[in-house]
Formats: C-alpha cells, sequence, structure tokens
C-alpha cells in the first residue's frame, strides 16, 4: 500500500513514467488526471485526499486549496512557485526559490 497519493491534475506529455518511477521510490502513488478546464468541485473530487499535486494548467483556486485534506504540496510544471505547509489549509506559506 503506498504511503502518498500524488496527483497530476493535467499534463501534455505522452508519459508520466519518469514521474511515476521517482515517486515509487519514496512510496507514493501517481494518480494521472486531465482536469485542465474542470471546475473546482471535479478537482476537489480528484485530488481532496491528495498528500500532493503536480499541477500544468489546472486552475488551483483558493477554495480548492481549502478544500484539500492532507495536501502538504503543491507544484507546478515550469515554475519556481512552491507551497508547503506543515498543516492543511494553512494558506500562508508560499515561497519561491531563491533561484527564481
Amino acid at each position: 500500500m503506498p504511503r502518498f497519493r500524488v496527483v497530476v491534475t493535467d499534463y501534455e506529455y505522452e508519459s508520466l513514467e519518469i514521474e511515476r518511477r521517482v515517486l515509487e521510490e519514496v512510496g507514493a502513488e501517481l494518480v494521472a488526471a486531465q482536469l485542465r478546464k474542470a471546475p473546482p468541485e471535479k478537482i476537489l473530487e480528484v485530488c481532496r485526499d491528495a498528500d500532493a499535486l503536480i499541477v500544468q494548467y489546472a486552475s488551483i483556486t483558493r477554495r480548492v486549496v481549502e478544500g484539500l485534506e492532507k495536501c502538504r504540496v503543491i507544484a507546478r510544471y515550469g515554475v519556481c512557485l512552491l507551497y508547503t505547509s506543515p498543516s492543511p489549509r494553512d494558506l500562508s506559506t508560499y515561497r519561491m526559490p531563491s533561484s527564481a
């Protein structure tokens, strides 16, 4: 049984095999979804119990973030913006890495 659940909300890539391989090494299950134009309700339906999100274009609104029950990391493909939180629903810890 996986220790973590990571949802890729949307992607343009032919394969997520690299992500899947890396995540399996740390005991995480990768769930691939295509939620690019999905409303917040649908995003939450798929992501509510995720430990982490990897996002390309999907709109991760405040409403979505507040509805995530366990999420500690939201990472966006191609951008150095990270959201990490010691507790779910704490929106005070947005940060940009110093290299950005």
